[in-house]
């Protein structure tokens, strides 16, 4: 059976027409993978933030916990007057000068304040950062969620 050469044009024009949107379909899933790649990457860094920040707030926690014990060490030297204070180094006891002894705990004081300071400021980059990842995760999500209801 012979077709007639319109027939034949327009069976052309149409698979013409399908390998084109075929085209077009493949070239959107490559967006949408690469979309989705990218989201994976993101949510994993933002992750590594969580964990970090986490650990950031056990490193708070210890350090006020010293804070606290070397200020009632600090207010039990201000309560000696003129008495022995004694320094356990190993299994053994030593004598101590009293003023070298509060010396020595506000020293320790001071170097516990600052870290403090430096980890609150580590953890406010932390939670800038974080929320950075979050925004970025939220518009990746919206781009991934458009590309997928074309």
């Amino acid at each position: 059976m012979m077709e007639s050469a319109g027939s034949q044009g327009m069976r052309l024009g149409m698979r013409v027409m399908i390998e084109q949107g075929d085209e077009g379909n493949r070239s959107e899933r490559r967006e949408e993978m690469a979309v989705q790649q990218r989201l994976e990457v993101e949510a994993k860094a933002y992750q590594s933030l969580q964990q970090e920040h986490a650990k950031m707030g056990q490193t708070y926690s210890k350090l006020l916990a010293q804070q606290n014990e070397n200020n009632m060490v600090l207010d039990e030297l201000k309560l000696i007057d003129g008495g022995a204070v004694y320094k356990l180094v190993g299994p053994v006891l030593l004598s101590q000068d009293p003023e070298e002894a509060k010396s020595n705990v506000e020293k320790r004081l001071q170097y516990i304040g600052d870290e403090m300071k430096r980890t609150q400021n580590h953890v406010i980059d932390l939670e800038k950062k974080m929320e950075e990842k979050r925004n970025k995760l939220q518009q990746l999500q919206a781009q991934l969620k458009q590309g997928q209801s074309k």
